[in-house]
């Protein structure tokens, strides 16, 4: 994985390891196309974005458990 949500995954980490039974992470969206002329909300994810937030997702501790919350974007679906 690169670089991106390293430190955010090591902070989750460190706090269930100092305890913690929940975590609360709110987070955006990776990196993403921009196409003048297009709605915003209809810019989806670079190949680069899919790759990295597939990584992010991969590497979350196994015990963690995800209930997902987005906005209608497509690049946060």
């Amino acid at each position: 994985m690169s670089n991106y949500g390293e430190a955010t995954l090591a902070l989750i980490a460190e706090v269930y390891r100092e305890g913690a039974d929940h975590v609360a992470a709110l987070i955006r969206h990776s990196a993403r196309e921009f196409e003048p002329g297009r709605h915003d909300l209809l810019n989806p994810l670079t190949d680069e974005g899919r790759t990295v937030a597939r990584d992010f997702g991969k590497a979350l501790p196994k015990k963690v458990l995800v209930r997902g919350y987005a906005s209608p974007a497509q690049r946060c679906v």
